[in-house]
């Protein structure tokens, strides 16, 4: 990574000569819609109640200097008395993080997800590859993923004690049959699910079912509900993320393609995020921003985008994604520029934060 994030030890390694009782392992963005303060007053219930257990932050932020300030931020809801048993890992490479799912699951640990919303975390996949138990708040697509006491364990977010109940059943060591069921089973899942061949069966699957395309006999007119022809339309759902919209939003003003419109839709922020929405509609002309109330799933915040975008090519953009200058205009070439084009696989870079390619994506 360059810029103001940088490398550094992975100090999870420590735990290897340590004892102390089970790793229970957070992973995620130090961000409001992660929501690691409710890990951090999970983890104080357990050790309030006497339950011995470790506790691993593994996160990262934008900046060092964030990192330090939601870092300070997260151990003072922590009474002093409790603090020394949480550790934070800063920028632990990918390829190390099986290691660590590993080292939460043979201590006899688990993964918690507390985030506000989901959808399909990469999280969760890697846990369960690894055998490593997974409990997480019912939210988004998250039942999707995880069965209550089939391949996971769910609770309602917001309730600590809930949370903090079914972890002490999943450390339970005369519970360990139970575990060892549960994990297998979510290991499975994965597999059946998740391995690189069945997601390619899938969606070749998906390709082999669409009708074949015939050009139309009559031009086609714009539909009824205003769509231009050519406009490419992108829909950025946005909440609480005032610091990082901005560079979303220019990485779409920066395109060589210019037939575009750009429509934020902002998810009930309460921060300064929906002054800066209407900030940059007066600003650029191109862009429209749309206030819903809060529901903290991204999928209905891009659905009500969507429903008043007028162009005939959407985008959709995560408003902490940043995207390359020429996409649109090969996007446009490849779905557009070729009779009876109906689908195509576009293959593009992946960037990660500080607009530095880093990898191949698909």
């Amino acid at each position: 990574m360059n810029g103001s994030i940088r490398m550094r030890p992975a100090h999870w390694k420590v735990f290897r000569s340590h004892r102390g009782g089970p790793i229970l392992l957070w992973v995620g963005r130090l961000e409001d819609e992660k929501n690691p303060i409710e890990f951090m007053k999970i983890g104080e219930t357990l050790l309030r109640s006497g339950t011995e257990v470790r506790l691993l932050v593994a996160g990262d932020a934008y900046s060092n200097q964030e990192y330090a300030a939601y870092k300070q931020k997260l151990l003072d809801a922590v009474p002093e008395p409790w603090r020394n048993r949480f550790t934070f890992c800063q920028c632990v490479p990918h390829h190390q993080m099986p290691d660590v799912y590993s080292l939460a699951a043979n201590s006899g640990g688990c993964l918690v997800s507390t985030s506000l919303y989901e959808s399909a975390p990469m999280t969760f996949i890697e846990a369960m590859a690894s055998l490593c138990p997974v409990i997480s708040s019912n939210v988004g697509g998250v039942g999707e993923m995880l069965s209550e006491g089939v391949t996971g364990c769910l609770y309602n977010s917001g309730d600590v004690e809930s949370a903090a109940l079914k972890i002490s059943g999943l450390l339970d060591p005369e519970q360990v049959e139970t575990r060892r069921t549960l994990v297998e089973r979510a290991c499975a899942v994965v597999a059946s699910r998740h391995a690189p061949g069945a997601v390619a069966r899938k969606y070749v699957d998906l390709l082999e079912s669409l009708p074949a395309y015939s050009p139309p006999a009559i031009p086609s007119e714009p539909a009824a509900s205003g769509m231009i022809p050519g406009l490419v339309s992108t829909i950025i759902p946005v909440y609480n993320r005032a610091g990082l919209l901005r560079e979303a939003v220019d990485s779409v003003l920066a395109q060589t393609c210019r037939n575009i419109e750009i429509v934020i839709v902002d998810d009930g922020s309460t921060d300064e995020t929906a002054v800066l929405c209407d900030q940059l509609a007066r600003e650029h002309e191109v862009i429209r921003a749309l206030h819903i109330p809060h529901r903290g799933r991204a999928g209905l915040a891009r659905e009500a985008g969507r429903r008043v975008a007028r162009g005939e090519y959407i985008q959709y953009l995560d408003s902490d994604d940043l995207i390359m200058p020429e996409k649109f205009t090969k996007m446009v070439a490849a779905l557009g520029g070729e009779s009876g084009s109906r689908h195509r696989i576009l293959l593009h870079k992946a960037l990660s934060h500080g607009n530095q390619a880093s990898g191949y994506a698909g």
